[in-house]
């Protein structure tokens, strides 16, 4: 399972919503996942990946910018610069 499904899946569960409606390009806005909510699922995801998100600047504002975070991190830790 790539980051992409296992990211949709941990918000499917999350928030309680059907997978269709989880496209790479949807917006987090138009799921109803408010600013608070997206803080808490980061948290979630760092507990998952076992990963550390909280210094990332990058904005996250679709179900793909949460999946691309999460593979940039995890390949900055497997191939330091």
């Amino acid at each position: 399972m790539d980051t992409l499904s296992k990211v949709q899946s941990m918000l499917s569960m999350e928030f309680d919503l059907p997978m269709e409606r989880l496209q790479p390009g949807q917006s987090l806005e138009e799921l109803g996942i408010d600013s608070l909510a997206t803080i808490e699922f980061i948290f979630a995801l760092e507990d998952r990946f076992s990963i550390s998100l909280s210094d990332e600047r990058t904005p996250v504002t679709t179900v793909n910018d949460i999946a691309a975070l999460v593979d940039s991190v995890i390949q900055g830790q497997t191939h330091p610069a």
